[in-house]
């Protein structure tokens, strides 16, 4: 498997501001040129799943999953085989290209974004611009569109549960084309002013000042978990519960000093939650592992990014992490010792049997792949002493048998 370091795109655009994190990058794989079979097939269907396959389905609730399940899968050690049951489960929920009503220009793509039945014409808008204007230096492409402009589509990245930023992290790990302007179509075909942005906005005055300050997320939530204003807010008006929800949100501040050990916070924080709660009470309900994946896509990309945009993307992944928390019923959040102390008995399980567990198994499950991921790449981060990311990791794959 051939890996190189990523290239940042902070080196495209002058810093503004000094960063507090100094975070390492993660390696990246080439696979457009590497020879071992899994690459190889990894290359093909993701050029396969961008020629044949939207990113939004028709029912507006589903995203294209497809290029986060094969990299979790290739990451996690699959071999072809493997890779070839990812797909065939995956595609069976996929749907084919529409044409979008009209094409799109540069002097108009901007009148457009929101608009999901544009999707396809994004796609061809911003691949014309890789030939014609940065002779396919797709890192650079992506760099303008989501970094610069008055309102830069950066502010659309933890959508739709942190996918678009999920996607865009995959991009990067496995050097692909395709994915970082499925990542550009996406952010731009979803980009609204009320969903997760930078700062939130609601339909309503909220005051900005919020009850109490915290550099922890975990204090935060542990707060949430018991506040009663949740309880007394009116059923139905969504609007008591969304300013409840943004107090906290404005509660945390950053630690100049130990950004990093927040963002190692974020990770613990998503682990935490993934090995002591339960499973979604129905399909329709946020998982608490989007917020594990979309820390993770954000752990991948502040090192890779403009400076001035890092906590700002840590602030969309809290939003994000509020709101999924929120909608699972604020669970309790247990710490890093509670959790040792819960029956999760490793019994001699590693990180190899959870990796061949999620990729061998007759279950193919993406968020359970990129979760699995996510834990399996904290510990590589940063350690994992206490075992709590690999306890978070063997909780998910137990749950595939569920």
């Amino acid at each position: 498997m051939i890996s190189i370091s990523i290239p940042s795109l902070s080196n495209l655009i002058p810093w503004r501001d000094r960063t507090p994190f100094t975070t390492p990058p993660m390696q990246t794989h080439e696979i457009d040129t590497a020879q071992e079979r899994p690459a190889r097939a990894v290359k093909h269907m993701l050029k396969l799943n961008h020629a044949n396959y939207s990113l939004l389905r028709s029912d507006g609730a589903h995203r294209n999953q497809m290029p986060h399940v094969l990299g979790a899968y290739f990451l996690l050690g699959a071999d072809a085989n493997a890779l070839d049951r990812a797909w065939e489960a995956e595609s069976k929920a996929l749907e084919p290209w529409v044409d979008s009503p009209a094409e799109i220009s540069t002097y108009d793509w901007r009148d457009f974004l929101g608009k999901r039945e544009y999707q396809r014409a994004f796609l061809d808008f911003f691949e014309d611009q890789l030939v014609v204007n940065y002779a396919y230096d797709w890192r650079k492409l992506v760099s303008d569109y989501l970094f610069t402009g008055q309102e830069p589509l950066f502010k659309a990245l933890c959508s739709g549960l942190g996918h678009t930023a999920l996607h865009l992290s995959t991009a990067f790990v496995l050097s692909s084309r395709e994915v970082a302007m499925e990542t550009l179509a996406l952010a731009a075909s979803t980009m609204t002013t009320t969903a997760n942005t930078d700062p939130p906005t609601l339909r309503h005055t909220h005051p900005q000042q919020p009850t109490y300050h915290s550099t922890s997320f975990q204090e935060i939530l542990t707060t949430a978990h018991k506040d009663k204003r949740f309880s007394t807010a009116t059923p139905t008006n969504d609007e008591d519960a969304e300013s409840i929800l943004l107090d906290h949100y404005h509660a945390w501040t950053l630690d100049s000093q130990n950004a990093d050990a927040q963002l190692r916070e974020a990770l613990d924080v998503a682990a935490s939650l993934a090995a002591s709660s339960p499973s979604p009470s129905s399909p329709d309900t946020p998982s608490i592992l989007n917020i594990l994946v979309a820390a993770h896509a954000v752990r991948v990309l502040i090192p890779l990014i403009p400076g001035r945009f890092h906590e700002r993307l840590l602030r969309q992944w809290w939003l994000l992490t509020l709101r999924v928390y929120v909608a699972q019923g604020r669970p309790e959040l247990l710490s890093r010792v509670s959790v040792q102390e819960e029956e999760h008995d490793l019994d001699g399980r590693n990180w190899g049997w959870a990796a061949a567990r999620c990729v061998q198994g007759p279950r193919v499950d993406a968020l359970s792949a990129q979760s699995v991921l996510a834990l399996k790449e904290a510990a590589g981060t940063w350690g994992d002493a206490d075992g709590l990311y690999l306890r978070a990791a063997v909780r998910v794959v137990k749950g595939l048998a569920a």
